[in-house]
C-alpha cells in the first residue's frame, strides 16, 4: 500500500524457484526506465538473497526496501534482516513473530464526517456495499486506506513482548 500512497505503480516479479522468496533474476529482467525501488520481502524469516540484491543494478541505482514483518529476529551473513537494505519494515499484526493487541477507537470527539473518514481510511472501507448472506456487512474499498489501529495498551503489550523476544534472542541476557 505504501507504493499505491505516493502514487506509484508496483511491478511484480516471480518467485525463485523452490524459494519463498523473490527472484533477483526475474527482478532484474523488470526494470524499467522509471524503476525508483525494489521491495525484498524476508518471506516466513527466510531472508532474501541479499548479495544479489546488492549487485548491480539494484545498489547502484535503486533504494532497496526489506519487508522484515515476516522475519523478525532472521539474519544474513550475520546482519539482522530489516538493516541490510535502504530501508527496512516490519509488523505488529497479529500473524507476525512479534505481535500487538488492535484495540482501536472511534474518534468521539470530531466532526461527523471527519470521523467517519478517519474510520474509514483507518479499516481501509469506506462504506457498506450490501449485507452478505451471513447477514455481516460487506465493505467497498472506494480509496487507499491505512492501518494505524495501535493505541497505548497495544503499545504496552508490544514493548513487554519486545522485552522477552530481546531476551530470547540474546544468549548474553540470560541469568
Amino acid at each position: 500500500m505504501a507504493i499505491l500512497y505516493v502514487g506509484a505503480r508496483p511491478v511484480f516479479a516471480d518467485l525463485a524457484p523452490g524459494e519463498p522468496n523473490i527472484d533477483p533474476i526475474d527482478a532484474e529482467r523488470r526494470i524499467g526506465p522509471r524503476t525508483k525501488a525494489i521491495l525484498v520481502v524476508h518471506y516466513g524469516g527466510y531472508p532474501c538473497d541479499m548479495d544479489e540484491f546488492h549487485a548491480s543494478p539494484f545498489a547502484t541505482v535503486f533504494a532497496i526496501i526489506e519487508d522484515a514483518a515476516h522475519a523478525l529476529g532472521a539474519t544474513y551473513r550475520g546482519g539482522p534482516v530489516g538493516s541490510l537494505g535502504d530501508f527496512g519494515v516490519f509488523s505488529f499484526q497479529a500473524i507476525k513473530q512479534l505481535t500487538t493487541v488492535t484495540a482501536e477507537c472511534w474518534f468521539a470527539q470530531m466532526k461527523a464526517g471527519i470521523a467517519k473518514r478517519s474510520g474509514a481510511l483507518v479499516r481501509y472501507r469506506s462504506r457498506a456495499a450490501h449485507v452478505s448472506e451471513l447477514g455481516e456487512p460487506e465493505w467497498d474499498i472506494a480509496e487507499i486506506g491505512f492501518k494505524y489501529h495501535m493505541n497505548d495498551i497495544a503499545a504496552s503489550i508490544g514493548l513487554a513482548q519486545l522485552e522477552s523476544f530481546t531476551a530470547a534472542s540474546d544468549p548474553s541476557a540470560a541469568s
